[in-house]
């Protein structure tokens, strides 16, 4: 941040052959950023949210003030304006800002992981010497009951017992740790889980009878992560709609039917705030018509969403970099590739185009993200078994077979 400084610092004062004003060297501090950005995000962006939003408004306020800088130097040196009538001091005041948020919230995850590192300790110990004293408490106990269990090992089967020689092992080993009790509390417990499992015959406990039991097996989609669009894209418009009421940009919003998609909840919110809030920062290049439009709409196995800035485009370079599989650019700033690098943590794929008119002008571009969309579906099967034996043979057995 320094760095951010020396250049603030050499423009105000108009010392335009300063170094600290060069492309080069602003160029650089733009890098520093970036990378530190991005291996910030690859460390801890998901566990550190607080942090990973400040670096992140850090880097996107940086491209601009970058930008600013070196625009208003050639304006002061043409003559054509005057810093005072110019709202960089806002700008650099807005870095700032994020940058003591930045070593805030760091000072305070410093501080809850040294108080939790200290606690983790402390019970540690304890948790130690509790451990040590129960260790021998049933350090007797143990041999005893090890002896217990190769008894029992050595008179079973080698073949798999059935479901009534089950029960006097178990019936066995209980009665030889003395816990008749505890020996009917889990013979009943299992019985019941099985009978609800596998409910709908009739045998009895006592009588050995052949019984046609039908169960119903449902086959569900594989288990997929979901989130909810509307849920992510509400929670980006409330913290953007402030930012574009503030500067004159109008967020004109349809989106339609609810719906949800495939990913993670918390990658869909960040990746929809970074298209989200790229579309608005570029919204400022201009004072004609500020406008970002938002669609969203569900098409059977899949869901757009379209977003139309007005009045800009992108260069060649980004339009070729967002149209195709490349994940890294050196002439791609730092914004495009954190939404290129988020969408891949999502089941979407992104293009972009610009929108011109019939004469030629420019009319802005449209980024468009389709959506992999999320179905609960199920297929239902009838399967009829016919089984023989007791009660509790049948149970054992149908619980052996799944």
């Amino acid at each position: 941040f320094t760095r951010i400084n020396q250049s603030f610092t050499a423009l105000m004062i108009q010392d335009f052959s300063s170094s600290y004003l060069s492309q080069d060297f602003i160029n650089a501090s733009q890098d520093c950023f970036n990378v530190a950005n991005k291996q910030f995000a690859l460390l801890w962006g998901k566990a550190f949210k607080d942090g990973y939003k400040h670096i992140n408004q850090i880097v996107s306020d940086l491209h601009w003030f970058n930008e600013k800088t070196l625009k208003l130097k050639k304006l002061v040196q043409d003559g054509g304006v005057s810093l005072t009538n110019s709202n960089i001091i806002n700008k650099y005041a807005a870095l700032e800002t994020a940058k003591t948020k930045f070593t805030d919230s760091v000072e305070k995850k410093i501080e809850a992981t040294s108080t939790w590192a200290s606690s983790w300790f402390v019970f540690s110990f304890i948790g130690f010497l509790g451990f040590s004293f129960v260790a021998t408490l049933f350090g007797y106990q143990e041999k005893t009951n090890r002896k217990v269990f190769m008894d029992i090992e050595a008179n079973v089967d080698a073949e798999k017992p059935n479901a009534a020689k089950i029960d006097r092992i178990l019936e066995n080993v209980f009665s030889k740790l003395q816990m008749p009790k505890t020996y009917n509390a889990v013979n009943n417990y299992y019985s019941g889980v099985l009978e609800q499992q596998y409910a709908g015959f009739t045998a009895t406990d006592d009588k050995e009878e052949t019984v046609t039991e039908t169960s119903l097996n449902t086959v569900s989609e594989e288990d997929v992560k979901t989130a909810d669009f509307h849920e992510a894209m509400s929670s980006v418009l409330d913290s953007i709609q402030s930012k574009a009421f503030t500067h004159g940009i109008i967020l004109d919003a349809h989106l339609d039917d609810d719906f949800k998609v495939k990913g993670d909840q918390e990658a869909l919110t960040q990746f929809l705030y970074n298209v989200v809030n790229y579309a608005t920062e570029n919204s400022l290049h201009h004072n004609e018509g500020r406008r970002v439009s938002l669609k969203s709409k569900p098409l059977g196995g899949t869901a757009y969403l379209k977003v139309n800035i007005a009045n800009y485009c992108f260069n060649p370079d980004e339009l070729n970099f967002l149209n195709s599989k490349e994940s890294e650019s050196d002439s791609i700033n730092m914004n495009l590739l954190l939404i290129k690098e988020l969408i891949s943590d999502i089941k979407a794929t992104i293009a972009v185009k610009n929108k011109m008119s019939a004469q030629e002008n420019i009319e802005g571009c449209e980024i468009e993200i389709v959506f992999e969309r999320h179905k609960e579906e199920a297929v239902d099967k009838n399967v009829a078994t016919v089984v023989k034996g007791t009660k509790k043979e049948i149970l054992r057995s149908l619980a052996s077979e799944a």
